[in-house]
């Protein structure tokens, strides 16, 4: 197969994935076929429940908010020698952080500068979190029962045949397609070779 050709990929459902590369040579893609509902519901079930769970610990947190203050070394001056550091401010029992100043302050705003205790900045910043983590739980909750009630399709990206990506040689094709059997969504993959016209 010469360079710069185009390459095609002809799916079961009689579609086409074409290619065309003026520097690279294809001969080999990942094909993905259509994904399973069934999966698709039960992975959305999976992300909702992860998302509770992150909301319930960062809940939890916020019931006796505590402050960690650790000290993290940014760098030493290259004119004097001297040592700068920082501070890592987290809201104890969660992920949630901030820098903030060897006081517990913290420094945010513009075009005025503002400073703001490192606890409540965080507090804030974990309510915010706690919201957002169970909105996204209830729309995954809808989307998942719209799928499985039929009043909604799988996303486009699940429903027909297509291409995941186009390789050079075939052992490259087939570790591709190895690593996405493992997708939540219940794909067809396989590695297959392109054609040319």
């Amino acid at each position: 197969m010469a360079k710069g050709r185009t390459t095609y990929v002809t799916h079961p459902d009689g579609t086409r994935s074409k290619r065309t590369s003026a520097t690279m040579t294809y001969t080999h893609a990942v094909q993905v076929g259509p994904g399973d509902p069934a999966r698709y519901v039960q992975h959305l079930a999976h992300l909702s429940e992860k998302a509770r769970k992150t909301a319930e610990r960062i809940s939890r947190a916020l019931e006796n908010p505590r402050l960690s203050l650790r000290d993290r070394r940014l760098g030493r001056s290259l004119s004097d020698g001297t040592d700068y550091f920082s501070h890592a401010a987290t809201l104890a029992g969660t992920d949630i952080y901030t820098w903030a100043s060897s006081a517990g302050e913290v420094r945010h705003g513009y075009p005025e500068e503002q400073i703001t205790p490192a606890l409540a900045y965080l507090v804030e910043v974990a309510r915010k979190q706690v919201e957002t983590e169970l909105g996204r739980a209830k729309a995954w909750d809808e989307e998942a029962k719209a799928v499985s009630e039929g009043k909604r399709e799988l996303p486009e990206y699940l429903r027909g045949w297509g291409v995941a990506s186009w390789h050079s040689r075939r052992d490259l094709a087939e570790k591709a397609a190895n690593a996405r059997v493992a997708s939540p969504y219940g794909e067809r993959v396989r590695a297959v070779e392109v054609e040319t016209e």
